[in-house]
């Protein structure tokens, strides 16, 4: 396997470990103020899991992709799934 590959697996695992730790969290009546500085610890690491994701999913559909594609499928994930995932995420002017 490829370091890309790993890179991706490993970010895939990171933001699946920390979704999984997210449902398993206790509630604020059960650990007070640790609770919310947990789930903001989980949440950071979503994010890193996320941006290890973005970055190895474009490389990847750069190695893999057949040559005369590789370009048109790499600018894919930058300039249409990206912006899509931001707006069903929240983050656009819509939500």
């Amino acid at each position: 396997m490829r370091a890309t590959g790993a890179t991706l697996i490993s970010t895939l695992m990171l933001m699946g470990i920390a979704t999984f730790l997210m449902g398993l969290m206790p509630s604020y009546a059960a650990i007070g103020a640790a609770a919310p500085i947990l789930l903001a610890v989980l949440r950071i690491a979503q994010g890193v899991g996320v941006g290890g994701e973005w970055g190895g999913s474009v490389l990847l559909s750069m190695e893999w992709g057949k040559q005369y594609w590789r370009t048109a499928v790499s600018e894919f994930d930058q300039a249409v799934d990206r912006p899509m995932v931001t707006e069903a995420a929240g983050g656009g002017t819509g939500a």
